[in-house]
Parts: structure tokens; sequence; C-alpha cells
């Protein structure tokens, strides 16, 4: 029906702006046609436009899209029906023998992006980004950060509007004798395994924190604590790229390869310490600075060492010594000068082929990782001025770009890897981050393009200021210019700075995950925090944090409720045994004086019985007997001998003993009368 007009089958009805055309059995029955108006305004390209015209007319001098569609002939004009149908399908086969012309595919910017893609001015504080230089925020007690930085965070993509703390049993209150956050237990190692699912912090008290996501509720306590090596604190840390094992690298010489729950799997050599060529050691000989697991092959592994050595391990195929792991191929860093230096840190590019080492004279060197040479093949001497030492370097996740960090001048600086030479200038110096510790790092965005690290901060002191105001360590975000750009120099403010530390504490790793897009923060103080996204961010901290705490039941608030208050208060869910006190616990042994003791007890020292002691003159000693002892003076009768000559005393039990064999005292019995021949005839004639 068209208009109310039942059409015919064959019939031809000419349709309007506004006809209403109405379907037999179809979902949608009705519908009204509209067709486009197009305007179409001439213009005089080389005089002055129409006085009629206006403005805000739509001009168009090249031809819209549409009106080219509508000069385009038909192919199958004059075709109907069968026939024109027949005709589109053969040239579509047709078609499929001409070469294939392929186009990828963009998609239009949206306005976010576009606004990401502006800078943002440095130093300009408004009420829409709270400024560059603004500081939002972001304590324990809220998890949400303020409109600013929700506003800038949302421009740039980063996942921090808001956050949440991990409990740790790692951050102490603070005493008279030590006032620093956390009685000084730093965390000083930070990782998370490839999935995501799974984070590892490693602490000065010589202690591994696992926390698992899928199952920690919104307490995010750690499941369990693991000591790697008794009082050696922890320095580095890394997980294996297919997440079942971790390399821990301590203050002693011997890192330590172990499972992803912290059982111990194997312990690495040490070398020898009298041996000046390092080569020639089957292990470090002083203590590992940096870790890293190779990122493609599943059973190598690098350490560094302050005894100037980069080694490989291979964890599969290597030597043992003692049940210790030997290494494979040492890397020998050295200076300008050729005289050894000290390794700070190392780094795997994301293909495996060469290495990246950081030394404490301030070189960036560059090895071929597949074989060992006297020489590195790219280095950068004076990376960050003469004599600044380096003490982190990390490759982006695509490879593209490298990050080297100094604490000596308080910048990160991100070099181009694929143009690396001694005369490259960094891309970006990011200025501003001042480190009092020597594993302070750096983390690339997933994407590569924004950086992001931590600052530190004096510690407080025992006579405090009152009038001064303790400050905290921070994270700040730096965007790295892309490739091609022109290098300015200087060193470039943050974009962002957040607080991410308690007062008077700093911020010592940070890490953030190519794929949960969540950054974790490891501070002075031994706490840990994560900053997130519930739209930009995924798993992670969101599945934790979506999980209340455990609610008490009813009986533990009765039971609390009904508790004695003060000192003698007690709550429902602790059990305190009476010799579990401090004034009933042993005193907590140290490694030496723990061996001290175990070499005074017999058994395990396995050290033999002592004999008896004190004089014999004829009665029983008071000493004890052992059981050789016992068996010996049961077999002699005369136990008194003092003062009698031995040799008379043996002499006595010689008399009327021999002691030949009878076959030598004259027995005259033959064994046998005859000879073999004539054993042999008898035994022939018995046969007859």
């Amino acid at each position: 029906y068209v208009d109310g007009t039942r059409v015919g089958t064959k019939a031809t009805v000419e349709l309007r702006d506004g006809t209403a055309v109405v379907f037999g059995n179809v979902r949608e029955r009705e519908f009204v046609v509209r067709l486009p108006t197009c305007r179409k305004v001439e213009t005089k390209m080389g005089g002055e436009g129409d006085a009629n015209s206006t403005d805000d007319a739509p001009t168009n001098t090249s031809g819209t899209d549409d009106e080219d569609d509508q000069d385009k002939a038909d192919p199958f004009e004059g075709l109907t029906g069968r026939e024109r149908r027949e005709a589109e399908i053969a040239a579509m086969m047709s078609s499929l023998d001409d070469n294939p012309v392929y186009q990828k595919y963009s998609a239009p910017p949206s306005r976010e992006d576009a606004d990401a893609d502006e800078e943002v001015p440095i130093g300009q504080k408004s009420a829409s980004h709270g400024g560059a230089n603004a500081v939002a925020s972001t304590n324990s007690n809220s998890q949400k950060g303020g409109s600013g930085v929700g506003s800038i965070s949302g421009k740039l993509g980063l996942p921090v509007t808001k956050t949440a703390p991990f409990a740790s049993s790692a951050s102490a209150v603070p005493t008279l004798s030590d006032p620093r956050p956390g009685g000084g237990r730093a965390l000083s190692a930070l990782c998370l395994d490839p999935s995501g699912s799974r984070l590892v912090t490693g602490c000065t008290d010589t202690n591994l924190r696992l926390y698992d996501f899928n199952g920690m509720d919104a307490g995010q306590r750690a499941f369990r604590e693991v000591t790697v090596q008794e009082g050696h604190p922890i320095t580095a840390l890394c997980h294996s790229n297919t997440g079942d094992r971790m390399l821990v690298g301590t203050t002693s010489a011997q890192p330590m390869v172990v499972d992803r729950d912290g059982r111990e799997i194997i312990l690495f050599a040490k070398g020898d310490v009298y041996m000046s060529d390092m080569s020639k050691t089957v292990g470090h000989t002083a203590t590992v600075t940096d870790v890293a697991w190779h990122p493609l092959e599943k059973d190598k592994v690098m350490t560094a060492s302050i005894d100037g050595s980069a080694r490989m391990w291979n964890l599969s195929s290597g030597k043992t010594v003692f049940k210790k792991l030997k290494c494979d191929s040492v890397y020998r860093a050295k200076n300008a000068k050729g005289i050894r230096t000290t390794v700070t840190a190392c780094a795997f590019h994301p293909s495996g082929r060469e290495i990246c080492l950081g030394t404490a004279d301030g070189s960036i060197q560059i090895w071929d990782a597949t074989k060992v040479k006297s020489r590195p093949d790219k280095v950068i001497y004076d990376a960050h001025g003469p004599g600044m030492a380096i003490c982190f370097v990390g490759y982006s996740y695509d490879g593209k770009r490298l990050v080297s960090r100094s604490s000596d001048d308080t910048t990160a600086r991100v070099w181009e890897a694929r143009r690396l030479s001694r005369s490259s200038r960094p891309i970006l110096i990011a200025g501003g981050l001042p480190s009092l510790f020597d594993g302070s790092n750096c983390a690339f965005s997933p994407d590569g393009k924004i950086l992001v690290a931590g600052t530190s901060v004096e510690p407080p002191r025992k006579k405090k200021d009152e009038n001064k105001v303790e400050e905290r360590g921070t994270i700040r975000f730096y965007r790295i210019p892309p490739e091609g750009s022109t290098v300015s120099g200087e060193a470039q403010n943050p974009l962002l700075e957040l607080d991410a530390a308690a007062p008077g504490a700093s911020i010592v790793k940070v890490g953030w995950h190519h794929k949960l897009n969540q950054i974790f923060v490891a501070a002075s103080d031994g706490s840990c925090r994560v900053f997130y996204d519930e739209k930009l961010s995924k798993k992670g901290a969101l599945l934790s944090t979506a999980k209340g705490v455990k609610r008490k039941d009813d009986l533990s608030l009765l039971l609390e409720s009904r508790a004695p208050q003060g000192s003698m208060g007690l709550g429902a869910d602790k059990i305190i045994a009476p010799h579990s006190l401090p004034m009933y616990r042993d005193e907590k042994l140290t490694a030496g004086k723990r061996k001290r003791e175990e070499l005074k007890d017999p058994v395990k020292s396995k050290r033999p019985q002592a004999p008896e002691g004190g004089v014999k003159t004829g009665g029983q000693t008071s000493a004890s007997v052992n059981f050789t002892q016992f068996v010996v003076k049961s077999t002699i009768k005369n136990k008194n001998i003092a003062g009698k000559d031995p040799r008379e005393e043996l002499f006595k039990y010689s008399e009327g003993k021999s002691f030949a064999s009878k076959a030598y005292e004259g027995d005259a019995r033959l064994l046998s009368s005859k000879t073999a021949e004539q054993e042999e005839e008898e035994m022939k004639s018995k046969k007859k």
C-alpha cells in the first residue's frame, strides 16, 4: 500500500518525500520515504562571492560523494528482473580474477584521544586539569582521587583514579631508636608474574611476601611469607617468562631460584674471592645487585654483581659443584680506561639477542647475548655525566626505547635503543627524581608513550621540627617524545605528580604491568600500593577490591562486646598462649650464634662419644662409661693393674697354650695312601 492505495505486483509507482509505504507480512510494516535535499552554492574562483550568499551557507567547490555517485552511469541500465541479476553475478565473478587491493582500517580518533595528543601546559594550574604540577591526595583513607586527577588522567589515559594499599607485616611502627617510617625495613624488590595473577615483594628483612589477586579480599593480605637467606636482605627479584619460578638476588654472592610458592629449587655457586680474573670463577664473589630472566628461554637467567661481572646461568644443562649451579658465561664490565667497574643494573632486550648493563662509572653497555666478547657492541660513557653511577636500566615492551636512571644527578633518561652509540643523545631527560636508594627504577607504560618514576625524601630524624611539614614520596609521569623529534637537552617537568607514600617515606620501586594496566608502588616504610582505573585496568586489583572484607559472625561480635577492656582486653579472633609471651620467648638467634649452639649439641654436630675421664686408682670413677669401655672392662678379670709390669701380665695368658695349628705339631696321620694312578686302576676294576 502506497498512501493507502494498494499496488499490484508489476505496477510502477513514483515515490516522493513523505510518501507512506505499508508492506504485508514483515516485521516492520510502515515506512515513510525521506529524500535528502542537496543545496549547491556556486562560488566564483577568481573574483568576489555572490552578494546574496551568506557565510553560514555550506559551500562545496569540489563536489560531494553523493553527487559523484549520481554522475556515475549505471552499468546495468536497461536490464530488469532476472537479466539484471545475471549481469550482476557475472560482473562479480569476473572481479574475482583481479588483483586484490587491501586497505588498512584506521578508526577515527575520539575526542579523548585528540585531547590526549595535545600538550598539557607545564606549570599551569587550572580547575579542570589541576595543573601539571598539582599533587592529588590519594591516601589509604580514600581510594578516589580528586576531580583534577580524574580529568588529567582521563586525557593522558593513566590508570590512577583509584588506589588501594596492600597489607604488609614489614611496615612497623617507628621507634625512638629508629624514627624512620616502617622501622627502616624498606621494600627493595617488586615483581609480577607475566599473567598478572600474583604480586611478590622483597624486603630488607630478608622476607618474600606473596599476594594472589584471585584469592585475596579487599584487605589484600599476603598469603605467604618466605625467608630466602637469613641475614641477607633482598636486592633484586624477577619472575620467569612462564611465571612458574622466581630468581632472587640478595646481598650474598649466591642468588637463588625458588618456585612460585617460595620454596628453594637451586642455589648458585660462589666464586673464589682470591681470584683476580672473574672469568675464571664459577660464580659471583660479592653482593648481587640485579637479576633478569631471559624473555624467551625458560632456563636462562642473568645476574649482576659489584664484583664487576654479569653472569649467564643455564638452569637445565648447567654444571653443578657440591649441588650448586655453576655459571655458563661471564661478561666483564670495564670503564673507559679499561679498569674493572661495578655492574649495578642489567636487563634483557625483549628479543633476547642483546643485554644492557649499567655500571658504577656511569656507562651503558650493550652486549651480544649469544656469545661472549671482550668488549661490548655499543657503549655510552658518562651517560648521565662524569662519574654519575647508573642505578637502573630497562627496555620498553616493544624494545624501541631504553631508559636509564642515576641517583647522583636525579634524572632518568630515555634513549632510542636501535640508534645507540657513543654520540647518542637522550630523547627525554626526566628531571626532579631524587633517589636515596641504589635500586630505584622507572617503568614504561604498555604503549611506551609515558614514563613513570618515584621520588625519595629525607627520612625524619630523632629531633623533629614542629614547624616543618614532612614530605612524602611521589610518583611522576613524563611524556616520551615520538621518534624523530628534536632533542632539547633540558630536563623536562612531569605531566602529573601523585602522592604515593606516607609522610617521610620514599618510593623505591614502581611497576606498570602491560596486561593489567595497573601501577604498583613499593615504599621505604615497607608498604605497597596499587593505582588502577575501573575502565582502563583489567583484573588484578579489580578482583580483590571487589570482594568485601570477611565479616565477623554474631558469636565473634558477642565475645568482643563482653571481653574486658583496657590492658586485659582480648579480641575474639586472637588466642594468646602463656608461653608465647615475650617474657617466655626464646631469644632470636642470629646465623652465627645458631651455628655455635649446634656445635655444642653432640647429635647435630655428629661428635663421637668422649672417652672416660678421671684417674683409675682401683675404685669406680664418677665419669660415664661408654659401650666400648664397658665391654673391655667386663672381659678383664683383674681390673686393678696399677703398679704391675704389663709384659709379665701378658705372658701369663700364653703359659701352657700353643697358638700354632695342630698340622704343625707332628700329627702322623696320612690323608691318602694311594697315588692317582692306583686309584684310577682300582675304579676300572670295579666297573668290570
